[in-house]
């Protein structure tokens, strides 16, 4: 008596969802970056800004 035939699932991925997979995270990506971008360009305005600011504090603390 031999055993019967069973199907054995796998739990792998096939190619197919992998480059699936992979496209939707590199899409998301490139859609975020701009915005991270202009987060930046927003912080470092902010402290070029806090920097012009505290030389006018340190130059005016020193003339008067």
């Amino acid at each position: 008596m031999g055993q019967p035939h069973t199907l054995v699932r796998h739990l792998s991925f096939t190619l197919i969802e992998l480059l699936v997979v992979t496209s939707i995270i590199a899409l998301l990506i490139a859609l975020l970056l701009p915005a991270l971008q202009a987060a930046r360009a927003v912080a470092q305005a902010a402290g070029c800004m806090s920097n012009a600011r505290q030389q006018v504090v340190g130059t005016s603390s020193y003339v008067f």
